[in-house]
Parts: structure tokens; C-alpha cells; sequence
């Protein structure tokens, strides 16, 4: 059967190639072509990638109705870090792609569309989130992401469509960016260097990659009776800065100098960031395995 990946080359979308592919899926991966595919380069040749821009509907159309998926998994994004602040550049990824997907796909008898949501569609909450939240993004990334997840709902309902999106919270593991901050933190112990870190007060709801992959498996597999409904991906567990850092410790039973409030708090950063994953546990029978 055929899977068709936007954002394949991405963190979460690389990983979740590698475990279609594992379970002997035929992938055919969306990627810019000025992406650096390093994530997917040793599997390059057992996949089929292709460089679509989503913005070109027509292209887009041409290629889906070529490859006629069994299912869409949707991936591609911009604008979720902060040197990444071209608000019309976020929008015309993050909204008109999401539109011109749920197009090019809507004559296609698909068993699944999963759409990658973000927490911080929600903004700040003082209680776990859930998925039935007003939305209160406090980003142009959140915003844009909402509107994303908005569109994929009203498909989903009005075209009776197995639409589904899944909101990751703070995720980590193998193919991370390296830039991102337990890898940041990773590098720094293993080279004796200090650590900088925001203030004790900024905490995370952090969920492994391989939890986050077992998420869309369990999509994919209750789409057709489940369509337009959304469901958190997390741990359930918050987390601050320092507490990583001192489980990183302990792992590598090793630390290094450590300032906390070193680091400048940015705009999104909050005291309070946690899932509520009871939906996803009753809907998708998922929870996640892996402790950090």
C-alpha cells in the first residue's frame, strides 16, 4: 500500500518514513528541493521522493491522483523556531499548503489523511490541555497551524472524509535538530562546556519520537471511524529545563556547570505546558512507553 509524506525530510516525518517503510509500505516522500534530505539519505533509494512545492496546486494534483495514496500523512511546516519569522512564508506553508493537500487529494478514496497539529495551537493554559480548548495561539506558527487543523476538521466533515489531527507537544529523539535543546544539552556534557538554561519557572510536556510514531500508526489504523477529531500527543508530564538537564546527568552519570536563567525566556515560553492525553488513550487505545 501507498503512503504519501509532506515534510518527509522533517524530524517527526523522517521517522515516521522509516517505520512505514519498515512495515513494507511503498513511500513517496514530498520534499522542497532545496531541502537537506540527511535524515532520509540512507534510505534515499528505497523510497520515491519528489520535489512539489505545495503552493503549486496544479503540480500537487497531478502527482496525487498519479500515486493514488492509501494514506497522506501531513508534515510540512514552517515557523517553529525563531529564526524562522517570515509570517507570510509561515502562512503560505502552513495554510495554503494544508488547503492545496486537502484539494489535490479530494477525489482520492484515501483510508486516511493524518494532519500534523501542534500544541501550541492552545496557547498559555493553567491546566492540562485539551483538545476541546478555546485556541489561543500566541504565534504566527500557532495561528497558522490552528487555521491548518481548522480546514483539515472542515473536510473532514463536509466531505466526509477519515481526516485526523494529531497536536505533538514537545518531542525529542534520534534525527532531532541539532540546534533543538537536548542535543544543545547532549553537546555540551560530552564537551565539558556550561549550560544555559531558562529560568527554573519554564517548563515542557517533552514525548519521545518513538511514542510520537506509534501515534500516527494508531491514526492511521482508526481514521475511517474517527474523522475530524484531534487528539494530543504527549507525555502528560511536565518537565522544566533543569530537571532535563539533570536526568541528562544522571544518564551520563557525568555534569558540567549549569546557570539557570542564563538562557533569555522567549515569547512562547510559559510556566505551565502539559498535555491532557486521555482522548488519545480511549479513542486510539495509545499512551506513551518511553520515560525521559
Amino acid at each position: 500500500m501507498t503512503i504519501f509524506v509532506t515534510g518527509a525530510a522533517g524530524f517527526i516525518g523522517a521517522n515516521v518514513v522509516r517505520a512505514f517503510l519498515a512495515k513494507g509500505y511503498d513511500i513517496h516522500a514530498i520534499v522542497k528541493s532545496s531541502t537537506n534530505i540527511w535524515r532520509l539519505k540512507d534510505i534515499e533509494k528505497k523510497i520515491h521522493i519528489h520535489a512539489v512545492d505545495l503552493s503549486d496546486l496544479s503540480k500537487l494534483t497531478r502527482l496525487c491522483t498519479h500515486i493514488n495514496p492509501y494514506a497522506i500523512f501531513h508534515f510540512a511546516a514552517r515557523g517553529s523556531s525563531m529564526e524562522d519569522a517570515d509570517a507570510a512564508a509561515i502562512e503560505r506553508v502552513n495554510v495554503l499548503g494544508t488547503l492545496n493537500l486537502l484539494l489535490a487529494t479530494q477525489k482520492i478514496s484515501y483510508h486516511a489523511f493524518i494532519n500534523t497539529g501542534s500544541s501550541s495551537e492552545y496557547g498559555f493554559k493553567k491546566r492540562p490541555m485539551k483538545e476541546t480548548n478555546i485556541l489561543e495561539p500566541v504565534s504566527v506558527y500557532g495561528a497558522t497551524k490552528a487555521a491548518a487543523t481548522l480546514l483539515c476538521s472542515v473536510f473532514a466533515r463536509n466531505e466526509h472524509k477519515p481526516i485526523v489531527t494529531l497536536r505533538p507537544f514537545s518531542v525529542y529523539g534520534p534525527f532531532e535538530s541539532g540546534k533543538r535543546f537536548i542535543p544543545t544539552v547532549i553537546r555540551a556534557i560530552l564537551a565539558n562546556t556550561p549550560i544555559h538554561v531558562t529560568s527554573e519557572k519554564v517548563r515542557r510536556d517533552f514525548v519521545y519520537i518513538d511514542d510520537v510514531v506509534s501515534a500516527y500508526v494508531a491514526a492511521l489504523l482508526a481514521a475511517p471511524r474517527i474523522h475530524g477529531e484531534v487528539f494530543n500527543v504527549g507525555s502528560g508530564i511536565q518537565w522544566t529545563n533543569n530537571q532535563v538537564v539533570q536526568t541528562l546527568f544522571a544518564v551520563t552519570k557525568q555534569s558540567v556547570p549549569i546557570e539557570v536563567g542564563a538562557f533569555p525566556k522567549r515569547y512562547w515560553d510559559t510556566t505551565y505546558w502539559k498535555a491532557d492525553r486521555k482522548k488519545a488513550g480511549v479513542v486510539l487505545g495509545w499512551k506513551p512507553q518511553v520515560s525521559l
